[in-house]
């Protein structure tokens, strides 16, 4: 072999480049801080996940607590007739405890028990708001105790358009659910010209404004307002598909003895005489206060509450003129205004009654 074809192999040097190992420790450092990173990211994915189960199981807790509390009725239909009452009205203003918005507090069986008592009393109740559900519950209590009652509903309003607004909506609302076939009637508001919150002008728009709203569903209702006797004239009877009027004989001063008379003088002088034979009148609240300041000759107190109801009753039914007796319960709410206010009831707050009902029975 020649020499020259020899091939001479470099002896192994220990400088030649190595390819570079990764570093054992370092590969261990870093894995175990990306674990432990991930383990935060479980732990608090997993917290935020327990958390939101959290707050949705006590939402729906609370949601269903809310409709069981102020919509299911649960107490019995059965109603216990009481000896002390009798059909004696031919018809009742009623308001339901805690149904001030929005400090709303009655419920479904709050209702359904009071319209328990009245049904005993009257077939006719007439209410001064669609606030706090307080027209559906008056309507299911109907529908559950399978009584004969119509009901005057009141869109309340004011001098803020948005208590309109809403409860014209809840008007609405439950007039689409419960039907027309106990509704006596739709009064917008209540001695608004009185305390001056509309003029004439704007409430005749809401009247019909409120009158083509329930036409256009096919609701053939009559709608009205009611304004105390002093103000009813011409313009508003025209205006109104019946007349309703508060007459209280207790603001005109007069004594006890004579209330009756004056108030049912006043209702055929005042107003029928102002009404075409085409529309009805109807005395849409009257009665007697039982705690207050004296008004020249009327006296609030029982005994008078007391002989202002049996005369009352007995010709206002014997004459049957049509009317709705101010009021059921007592008002403590209305202690903001004056103690005067509060004391209207036959029953006190605590439902017990503070007269006795005279045996002088309504002609239906």
């Amino acid at each position: 072999m020649d020499n020259s074809e020899i091939v001479t192999i470099p002896p192994i040097n220990s400088s030649v480049e190595k390819r570079e190992q990764p570093n054992t420790s370092e590969f261990i450092k870093f894995s175990h801080i990306t674990s432990k990173q991930s383990l935060k990211t479980r732990k608090w994915f997993l917290s935020c996940l327990f958390l939101f189960i959290l707050i949705l199981s006590l939402t729906g807790f609370l949601c269903f607590y809310i409709f069981k509390r102020f919509f299911t009725v649960t107490s019995s239909t059965i109603i216990n007739y009481d000896s002390n009452l009798r059909h004696a009205f031919w018809g009742l203003c009623y308001t339901p405890q805690s149904s001030q918005f929005p400090r709303c507090g009655v419920t479904g069986d709050d209702v359904l028990n009071e319209i328990k008592i009245l049904s005993q009393l009257t077939k006719r109740v007439r209410l001064y708001g669609m606030d706090c559900n307080q027209g559906e519950f008056v309507l299911e209590a109907i529908h559950r105790l399978k009584i004969d009652m119509k009901v005057v509903l009141t869109v309340w309003i004011d001098s803020n358009s948005v208590t309109y607004e809403r409860q014209s909506k809840e008007l609405i609302r439950v007039l689409s659910k419960y039907g027309t076939a106990n509704i006596y009637g739709i009064s917008l508001g209540n001695e608004v010209l009185f305390r001056k919150e509309m003029d004439d002008t704007a409430l005749f728009g809401r009247l019909k404004q409120l009158r083509d709203t329930l036409r256009a569903q096919n609701w053939d209702i009559p709608v009205f307002t009611s304004e105390i006797g002093s103000l009813i004239d011409t313009e508003l009877v025209s205006e109104v598909d019946l007349v309703m009027a508060n007459i209280h004989p207790y603001f005109a001063g007069t004594i006890v003895s004579d209330a009756s008379n004056w108030t049912l003088s006043y209702f055929k002088q005042s107003i029928q005489a102002l009404i075409p034979p085409s529309k009805a009148g109807i005395i849409s609240e009257v009665g007697w206060p039982t705690r207050g300041d004296r008004n020249q000759g009327s006296i609030p107190n029982v005994n008078n509450q007391q002989l202002f109801l049996n005369d009352f009753l007995c010709k206002a039914n014997r004459l049957q003129i049509p009317y709705f007796y101010f009021e059921v319960f007592d008002s403590p709410w209305k202690i903001q205004f004056n103690q005067l206010e509060t004391s209207w009831g036959i029953f006190d707050a605590k439902k017990n009654l503070k007269v006795d009902i005279p045996n002088c029975l309504v002609i239906d």
